[in-house]
């Protein structure tokens, strides 16, 4: 069986087991998939950024740094550095950055970004993704100005894609974040009104994002979104 097919297996399971099971049955399986599948270096790393990724959203970071660091081994092993590998480093740098090793995840980020830029047909939004990612750490280290640029970046590298509204609302809601660390009210009430309203066309007016957009921007402009 192939990793994709463990994987959605894994995500039928997740809907009614707990975490704590998935995080069991992921270190059986990532190893035990090495062992059977030596040659298949992509599907072992995609089995043990899962188990990474479980890790990470339950602040198990330990744990969560062995599996990503094991995912990066197997493509580093086969010699692969590409889309794979840059998200592999991606996932390490988030996991870095939550538990609040900056330095690390900002070393981590840069080369991401790096290689994607050096990668052809990356898409878009996973592109401004990697501007989107580091502007977040500018964000928590209270450098506003050069989160402001990260972000800018990622809305230019967007406009390229006006169909994908979820990187759309996210980076326009990252950017409030931004300006309003800069002391700009004005320009973060208009970015978060921007995020509201393209969140709304993506999930409509009940949807988690625009209520949490819209109730932002409220708070930042003393106003109603209409």
């Amino acid at each position: 069986m192939n990793a994709a097919k463990i994987i959605a297996q894994l995500d039928r399971f997740s809907e009614t087991g707990s975490d704590e099971e998935l995080r069991i049955r992921l270190e059986d399986l990532c190893p035990e998939y090495e062992k059977d599948y030596p040659e298949d270096a992509v599907g072992a790393a995609a089995l043990w950024n899962e188990l990474g990724s479980v890790c990470r959203r339950n602040a198990w970071f330990e744990k969560g740094e062995t599996a990503f660091l094991r995912a990066a081994k197997s493509l580093e092993k086969a010699g692969i550095a590409d889309g794979n590998y840059a998200t592999t480093l991606n996932n390490l740098a988030g996991l870095y950055r939550m538990s609040g090793k900056w330095d690390k995840s900002f070393e981590l980020f840069s080369r991401c970004r790096e290689l994607y830029l050096s990668l052809q047909n990356i898409p878009v939004d996973v592109l401004a993704s990697s501007y989107n990612n580091l502007g977040l750490l500018y964000l928590d280290k209270k450098q506003y100005a050069k989160a402001a640029d990260e972000f800018k970046t990622a809305e230019n590298i967007i406009s390229a894609a006006p169909e994908n509204l979820y990187i759309h609302a996210v980076t326009a809601g990252n950017s409030a974040y931004a300006w309003y660390g800069l002391g700009d009210m004005e320009k973060a009430a208009e970015y978060m009104r921007r995020a509201a309203l393209t969140a709304e066309k993506l999930e409509g007016s009940e949807g988690m994002m625009f209520k949490n957009y819209s109730a932002l921007y409220k708070r930042i402009s003393g106003k109603e979104l209409r």
